[in-house]
Parts: C-alpha cells; sequence; structure tokens
C-alpha cells in the first residue's frame, strides 16, 4: 500500500459520529428561557418558526446567489439575526449581540445534539499517523460556530 505524508480528513461522519434532532420541543423551550436569561424575549414556539423562516431565506438567496441546489448557510447568522430582532424589543449593544449569538450557537447544538463520539479506533489511527511523522489535516464544510467547541 502507497504510503502518503499528508491525510485529509473530514470531521462528522467521518471521524466522528453525531446525531442531533432540531424538532424536538424541549430544544426550542430551553433555547428561549436561555435567550429570557439573557434579555432577549421568544416565546418558544415563535423562536422555532422564526429560526426556519430564516434558515429558509437564506437558503434560498444562496441559492440564487451560488446557482447551486445544495448550498450550505451560515447559521451563526441566523443565530445573530435571532438575537438582534427577538418579539420585543431590547437595548443590546451590536457586541452583545454578537456574544449571546455565540452563546446561543452553543446552547442551541449542545442541547439539540443527542450523540457526538468518534468511530471506533479512530483516535488511535490519528495517534498512529502522527506518531509515523504524518501530516493530518481537517477540511470541513461544516458550522464553524459548532465545530470548534465539538473539536475539543
Amino acid at each position: 500500500m502507497k504510503e502518503y505524508t499528508n491525510y485529509i480528513f473530514d470531521l462528522y461522519d467521518t471521524l466522528v459520529h453525531i446525531r442531533t434532532d432540531e424538532g424536538k420541543p424541549a430544544l426550542w423551550r430551553k433555547s428561549a428561557a436561555f435567550l429570557k436569561r439573557r434579555g432577549v424575549y421568544w416565546q418558544s414556539q415563535m423562536l422555532h418558526v422564526a429560526y426556519l423562516r430564516l434558515c429558509h431565506e437564506a437558503d434560498a438567496a444562496l441559492r440564487k446567489e451560488l446557482h447551486t441546489d445544495l448550498p450550505e448557510i451560515e447559521l451563526f447568522d441566523v443565530f445573530r439575526e435571532l438575537v438582534a430582532h427577538p418579539m420585543k424589543p431590547h437595548n443590546l449593544s451590536p457586541a452583545e449581540i454578537e456574544r449571546i449569538a455565540k452563546e446561543l450557537a452553543l446552547f442551541f447544538r449542545k442541547t439539540s445534539r443527542e450523540f457526538l463520539y468518534p468511530y471506533p479506533g479512530t483516535l488511535e489511527t490519528l495517534a498512529r499517523l502522527r506518531a509515523n511523522g504524518k501530516h493530518l489535516f481537517l477540511l470541513s464544510n461544516a458550522q464553524s460556530c459548532f465545530t470548534r467547541s465539538e473539536l475539543e
């Protein structure tokens, strides 16, 4: 078998197995409560509807812009919009909106995630490659607002 110097991997469904469920009502109740504690008011069902609408709008715009049927929207923009324009107005600064949107993205992912674990043998294989002087690269189109914390 040919030896390579560089190895490129995708993260999700290649190195790790993950399952999320964004449809469970508890996710939206908990997310609305999370936001309320930060002064951002959403009723849970309205938060879910707004999230889906914003995702749909971003998806349609990106399909048109890129002329593709499978765009990958930036979900952080959706979270930022949910924080910036809730059901009840707030007086948050742009920096506070950005901070809360980052917190929301992490909370949302953690709460929607049912499991996340490396596939059997993954960690050992990566360690063996590194020990043999191989260069490992992660190349992914995953959402950076989720992925960085999940890599840890």
